[in-house]
């Protein structure tokens, strides 16, 4: 009895550790699957210039770009690396985005039309899912190098990393709002399961300094929602901060001219959500199939 016993105990932790999957970075399975970025097969993380004449996106480890009334896909990138989440700047002149460089992930930097690239963290903490603040002068993004994900500023000009939202868990998924006066973030909300809500504070476009926290919307959340779904989406009538629950539905908050805030359901699972950009409609799936 004792020996079936011990050699039940051995085949469920081998199963386990199967079904567990390998650690890349020294993180739990449930963060690296939900949270990390990956190479995929296909298209993934799709980004809009700010012309809206081209969409970067990552597949297979590099980051491409391609006409957004269609053509042919460009390569940005080349390896060895592998490179994800990629995001314009304000000028539409570079583009950032996270890098898997011999185990660690960064954040690095390369021109819209590809050529060199520049590493601009470079440390054994994980930076992930960078966004420009709006005059292009800085990046912000998360990083484990506080043991838990919080969000810092990256000055472009010389790579001065600064903290600018450390709250209790992780913060996850930063964006900049069109003005460059609000930033928008998921963190947890306490008392609630998932990992967070959609948080804002107002943020100084000349410093990058951040005011109280405001919870816009909350739904049960695991980690990654999408790259997509906490970001900024200009409108005629005002801007709509998009965001998803994980796998179910969209969740727009529609800011009016005045600043105030309306949550909204905007569609369901692999349904196109329209909003106005630049005087034209466009078209982004914002919830994970």
């Amino acid at each position: 009895m004792r020996k079936t016993l011990a050699l039940l105990a051995v085949i469920s932790g081998i199963v386990a550790s199967l079904s567990a999957g390998p650690s890349r970075y020294g993180f739990s399975d449930r963060v690296e699957r939900h949270l990390f970025p990956e190479v995929t097969t296909g298209p993934a993380e799709p980004a809009w210039s700010p012309d809206g004449r081209w969409i970067a996106f990552s597949r297979q480890g590099d980051i491409w770009k391609i006409p957004a009334s269609g053509g042919k896909a460009i390569a940005l990138t080349k390896g060895p690396s592998s490179y994800f989440e990629p995001a314009w700047s304000p000028d539409g002149k570079s583009i950032a985005f996270s890098m898997d460089t011999s185990g660690n992930l960064d954040i690095g930097l390369v021109g819209a039309d590809g050529g060199e690239i520049t590493r601009l963290t470079n440390g054994r903490e994980v930076d992930i899912e960078p966004a420009w603040t709006r005059d292009g002068a800085g990046i912000v993004f998360i990083s484990s190098r506080n043991r838990g994900f919080d969000i810092f500023l990256l000055k472009v000009s010389d790579k001065e990393v600064t903290p600018i939202v450390a709250d209790p868990g992780d913060q996850t998924q930063p964006t900049i709002s069109p003005d460059g006066k609000t930033i928008a973030y998921v963190s947890p909300v306490q008392g609630k399961l998932g990992t967070g809500g959609i948080w804002t504070r107002p943020m100084d476009a000349a410093t990058s300094a951040v005011g109280p926290a405001t919870l816009v919307h909350y739904e049960e959340s695991e980690y990654r929602i999408r790259r997509e779904s906490c970001g900024y989406h200009e409108r005629s009538d005002g801007r709509v901060l998009a965001g998803a629950e994980s796998g179910r539905i969209i969740i727009g908050v529609h800011l009016q001219p005045d600043r105030t805030l309306h949550a909204i359901r905007l569609a369901g699972v692999g349904r196109p959500a329209q909003f106005m950009a630049g005087g034209r409609h466009r078209l982004a799936s914002l919830a994970r199939p």
